[in-house]
């Protein structure tokens, strides 16, 4: 199993988080364990840089990247 790439600076399964354990556990085992493609985050941190990125962009969040990339 590979861990994603950006799991050191991604900053959206911090100790704050208003996702339940439960979800979190399962997001993560998809998105950050297997190094996803399809994670919205890394393709907005490949396309916009880690810096412009919001904290609360969710991996499912690929229509937001469009409006982020537009500001």
């Amino acid at each position: 199993m590979h861990l994603c790439s950006n799991i050191e600076q991604c900053p959206f399964f911090s100790s704050h988080s208003v996702y339940s354990p439960d979800l979190q556990r399962t997001m993560k085992e998809h998105f950050c364990r297997e190094d996803n493609p399809a994670c919205a985050r890394k393709r907005a941190i490949q396309l916009l840089g880690a810096d412009r990125v919001p904290d609360d962009l969710l991996p499912t969040d690929h229509d937001r990247i469009a409006r982020l990339i537009a500001q």
